[in-house]
This record gives structure tokens, C-alpha cells and sequence, in this order.
């Protein structure tokens, strides 16, 4: 099967012709923090863009990604450079642009993730570029980095449930049904669609980022068969139906069902209730 991250391949290196001009765009290098990672084990790498010239490269887009699904933490990028997707999100790769990389310079783009929740794997890392110059050599547009994933020495079976409460509201339960405890946890909430109104989370002992599309909550620990709740609303002006979805991880961990680490409620929410203004006397 082909992995989601090589389907988009056709569309990043597209080439719109600049008469006379050209530019080699090259992956020099793809370097990972390590050579081996367990499951669910934060780490790095940072690619190396190079425009090899002769001409300025225009349009110039950049993907990195992986060959399973993982937590993309954050990613850090040059001055001038912007990427599709905000982190944290579970994905396979992410998409970073910039107007033009003129011949001769290079830009270093840093990738944090949690690597995928499988058995002992190969686990690769992909980079690919493009951009909208014509490029004479296109074999070194590409770089892929083996890396051995291996399986975690601990093991927490992480289960994730979805309701609305009795407010109307999304409401996410994480249990950790053991053996070991969960440490580090990560839940991602966000709506089932593109686009859409900005979300709120909150839950005790959670710690959740501002308002958005998507909300990142994280939490030091939890206990072997215990459980944690999490609440997700929505900012609206009118009653709106909505799709929230949240998924679970925690750092360095085996999940032998990461199936369970997903869930979603359809909600239907309503529209905040307007500021009273003070009335003077």
C-alpha cells in the first residue's frame, strides 16, 4: 500500500516554466537526533534545503513527514518560510513554503515529532521539494532516513470515550487501563471538518493551549487504571452542528490497541450568550 505522505508527491514537484532561468533545488542533508527510537519517543531531525542555483528558485515548497502516523509536534522554520498546518497534530507530513531561495542559499527546517505507535519497524523519513523554476537535476529533490523503530519497554493500554455533557458539550474520558503508568500525555481535540469555529478544552489537571481550530492539552501523568476528563466547547454566534474528535498519546509507551486512542461526538452547539452592559442609575 502506498503510504498517505508519497501521495502527494506529483503535486510538490510541479514545475511552471520561467523562460530562461533555472534553478537546482537539492535535499543535501536529513539528519535525525538518533538512529534508533521506541514507540511514542519524542526526537528530531532537520533537513537542509540548498538552491544550487543558477537563478533564484521561486514558489519554492518543502514537505517532511514520516511513513506512519504520528504526533508532529513542532516544527522550526526560517524567517520568510510558513507551514500548512499548525503543530501539535497527528499527521503523516507537513508543508513549508517560501516566495523565492535565492541561488547559492540554504534554509535548515527542524521537525519534532512522537514516533508512531507500531511493532518493531523501519520507520523513514521523507523530505521532498519543488518549486515553480524549472530545475535541470531533479533526482536530488528528494532524501529519504531509515530509522529503527523499536517497541517500548513500557506498556500503558490508553482508551479514549467519547459524550456530550449535560451543557451540550464535547466530552473526552482517557483511561489507562495499565499495566504501567502514562506519563507525558498529549490529547489533540479538534472538529472533523476543515475549517470551522475556534474550539475551548479544559479539564483538571490538564494544562490545554488558547482557543482554536485545534487545542492541545497535555497532563504529567496518569495512573495505572485511573481516568481523566477533558471538556471541549465551541465559539459561535448562531446554534451550530459540530464534529469534535480527540486522539491520545503518551511518551515512550507501547499501546498494543492504539485503535482505541481515537474518538468522536457530534455536538450541537450553541451560540454564546451576549455581554450585558452595566446600566448606570
Amino acid at each position: 500500500m502506498t503510504a498517505p505522505f508519497l501521495r502527494i508527491l506529483p503535486i510538490l514537484l510541479f514545475s511552471i516554466t520561467t523562460f530562461g532561468q533555472s534553478a537546482d533545488l537539492a535535499i543535501v542533508s536529513v539528519v535525525p537526533s538518533q538512529t534508533t527510537v521506541t514507540t511514542d519517543q519524542t526526537f528530531h531531525f532537520t533537513t537542509r534545503v540548498r538552491n544550487q542555483g543558477p537563478d533564484p528558485a521561486d514558489k519554492v515548497t518543502v514537505a517532511v513527514g514520516a511513513n506512519a502516523l504520528a504526533l508532529l509536534q513542532k516544527i522550526q522554520v526560517p524567517n520568510r518560510w510558513t507551514c500548512d498546518l499548525s503543530a501539535p497534530h497527528f499527521g503523516y507530513a507537513v508543508t513549508c513554503s517560501t516566495a523565492t531561495l535565492a541561488a547559492g542559499d540554504a534554509a535548515e527546517l527542524t521537525l519534532t515529532l512522537g514516533a508512531a505507535q507500531h511493532t518493531a519497524m523501519t520507520y523513514r523519513v521523507t523530505t521532498l521539494a519543488g518549486s515553480s523554476t524549472p530545475d535541470p537535476i531533479e533526482k536530488n529533490n528528494g532524501h529519504e532516513t531509515s530509522l529503527v523503530l523499536q517497541t517500548s519497554e513500557r506498556h500503558s493500554e490508553l482508551a479514549l470515550t467519547a459524550q456530550t455533557d449535560p451543557r451540550g458539550r464535547a466530552q473526552f474520558v482517557i483511561t489507562n487501563n495499565g499495566p504501567d503508568e502514562a506519563r507525558e500525555l498529549t490529547v489533540i481535540v479538534g472538529l472533523g471538518v476543515t475549517g470551522g469555529p475556534t474550539l475551548t478544552a479544559s479539564g483538571s489537571g490538564w494544562k490545554c493551549a488558547l482557543p482554536g481550530t485545534s487545542v492541545a492539552c497535555t497532563r504529567a501523568s496518569l495512573a495505572t487504571n485511573t481516568s481523566a476528563t477533558l471538556t471541549s466547547g465551541a465559539l459561535v454566534d448562531k446554534e451550530t452542528t459540530l464534529p469534535i474528535e480527540a486522539r491520545v498519546r503518551a511518551e515512550q509507551v507501547y499501546d498494543s490497541d492504539f485503535r482505541n486512542n481515537t474518538a468522536s461526538v457530534t455536538v450541537v452547539a450553541p451560540p454564546a450568550k451576549p455581554k450585558r452592559r452595566a446600566v448606570r442609575p
